[in-house]
């Protein structure tokens, strides 16, 4: 629909259909493909497969940077829209013969056949023996020790927003799980990566006294170093743990954010300064608590609440960043490099937080992360492990 809205001219809604029913598809892939990649991906390598999703969106940042520059135009626009279109052609054929999430498979299906199937293709398993303790493992996830666990779970929605409907043990470590996630894609809209991403080179032009020519470069630049930095993670989460990763940049968000106030108050003699800044907050949460916020949460909460929790998180997040991005220019405008507190203040905080809140959940099941938190909320239940 984008590429032949040209043809309405100068009828332009039909540009806007188009952009708003691709919208809804992003935002349901969006969950979907974290959901997904929760259920399907052996626990060891969890971390490695989550943090791929930074590195394959720097990428496509980086390709419609590189095609929608010399596309530009007032008679070559619409053909911007044709690779984005031929990606997702190629994907959607992918996605047609992948096979189904295992988890799903046995909760909703309770196909044993297809659920070996499937997590013979995702977890290369062979022998009998590895896939029944797989299989186990899916039956498991979210169970209560207790045999009292016949009754019907409160759905994502009552359990995070109706704690006096689900206020058993079992509901409130779940909940807990959920609203740590929650905080910490909180934490990293917070850091103001995505906003300032959007505005960089309104921030190294008007705000940072740079030419426009070098804010424009710049703001290429930073895409393109993003792409190798946010490949990195990829052998740092598994090593290293997601929460060292999220705290440290986090840390570091900070202190790039605080250095770029002083910047842009100091004036067009500190422009570099600011460039500095600026790109080093966007490198800092590319190697850390960008990737890791896009499927931590997903390791906090059972496989059978996944979906919705994910949704609701995504909901909130978006709202959130909606909230920045239309806020964050008109202040900016009105006080200048001070615009920047509405980011370190809520980071700082946040930081705090997540210190005292965020369990390590590199190479653990979901119920043995489950078990910490219970222990740490003195709640009398065990999860299977």
């Amino acid at each position: 629909m984008s590429i032949f809205s040209k043809l309405f001219f100068p009828y332009y809604e039909f540009l806007v259909l188009g952009r708003f029913l691709w919208g809804v598809a992003n935002g349901i892939s969006t969950v979907v493909m974290t959901v997904w990649m929760i259920e399907s991906s052996p626990t060891k390598f969890r971390g490695n497969i989550g943090t791929w999703q930074e590195g394959i969106a720097t990428m496509g940042n980086l390709l419609t940077q590189a095609v929608g520059v010399p596309l530009a135009t007032a008679t070559l626009w619409p053909f911007i829209f044709l690779v984005p279109f031929a990606v997702n052609l190629l994907c959607m054929f992918i996605f047609i013969i992948m096979p189904e999430s295992p988890q799903w498979l046995l909760m909703h299906r309770d196909d044993h056949k297809e659920a070996v199937k499937a997590l013979k293709a995702y977890h290369g398993l062979k022998t009998p023996l590895e896939i029944e303790i797989q299989l186990e493992k899916c039956r498991n996830d979210g169970q209560n020790r207790s045999s009292a666990q016949s009754k019907e779970r409160p759905s994502g929605f009552k359990l995070m927003f109706c704690p006096w409907l689900a206020k058993d043990d079992m509901s409130v470590v779940v909940r807990y799980g959920a609203w740590v996630g929650i905080m910490v894609k909180i934490a990293y809209v917070f850091t103001g990566a995505r906003v300032i991403r959007s505005f960089n080179t309104f921030i190294y032009y008007t705000m940072g006294g740079l030419s426009l020519e070098v804010a424009q470069w710049s703001s290429l630049g930073n895409t393109i170093v993003r792409l190798p930095l946010a490949i990195v993670p990829i052998f740092l989460v598994e090593r290293c743990g997601r929460r060292p990763l999220m705290l440290i940049t986090q840390l570091l968000s900070i202190v790039a954010l605080t250095s770029a106030m002083i910047c842009i108050s100091v004036g067009p003699s500190a422009k570099y300064g600011t460039l500095v800044s600026v790109s080093g907050l966007l490198f800092s949460t590319s190697i850390g608590i960008g990737c890791i916020s896009r499927f931590y949460s997903a390791e906090l909460v059972p496989k059978s609440l996944l979906l919705g929790t994910v949704t609701i998180l995504s909901i909130l997040e978006s709202l959130l960043k909606i909230a920045l991005d239309f806020g964050f220019y008109p202040l900016a405008n009105a006080v200048g490099a001070w615009s920047l507190l509405v980011f370190i203040v809520p980071s700082i905080v946040l930081l705090v937080l997540m210190w005292q809140s965020c369990p390590e959940t590199k190479g653990r099941s979901v119920n043995a992360v489950l078990n910490d938190m219970a222990l740490r909320l003195n709640k009398k239940v065990s999860f299977k492990v």
